[in-house]
């Protein structure tokens, strides 16, 4: 389900922890941080998270069902670019968790209220009323099930 640009402020979405997904023998934890400057950009560790404003784009693209992706606190975009056309696209039975410093080994060890992890369409930098861009903050855990929610 893409997150597409539209002519509205950013807003943030608290999603339920409750959503959960089973992972089968090769399942991957991928880990990002958008204010890593070093390491392999590989998504293997917190040392060698997928980094900056794209490693939330690098991580979806590189996940398959059953992996989880562990998202540090910072701010990432669908595009390193401005081109508005760009989206984020959830993959079924891939689980989406904000809310790490970089440091945890446990899912139980996020404090999403402590760390703040945010998901914008300010592609610009420029506010979230300006250009028509849109913004959700992810602040607890996404999972795609493979319903369509188009409205």
């Amino acid at each position: 389900m893409p997150l597409k640009s539209r002519a509205v402020p950013t807003v943030f979405l608290a999603l339920s922890s409750a959503l959960a997904c089973t992972g089968g023998a090769d399942a991957a934890v991928r880990f990002v941080s958008a204010n890593l400057t070093t390491g392999a950009n590989n998504g293997t560790s917190w040392a060698d998270a997928y980094r900056g404003v794209g490693g939330l784009a690098a991580a979806l693209s590189a996940s398959v069902s059953g992996d989880e992706i562990w998202v540090a606190a910072g701010t990432y975009k669908p595009t390193t670019t401005l081109d508005r056309g760009a989206a984020l696209t959830l993959k079924t039975g891939v689980a989406l968790y904000g809310g790490f410093n970089g440091t945890e080994s446990k899912l139980g060890q996020r404090d999403f209220a402590a760390n703040q992890t945010i998901v914008t369409g300010d592609l610009a930098g420029i506010g979230p009323d300006v250009g028509g861009e849109i913004g959700m903050g992810v602040v607890d855990t996404a999972v795609d099930h493979g319903h369509d929610d188009t409205p």
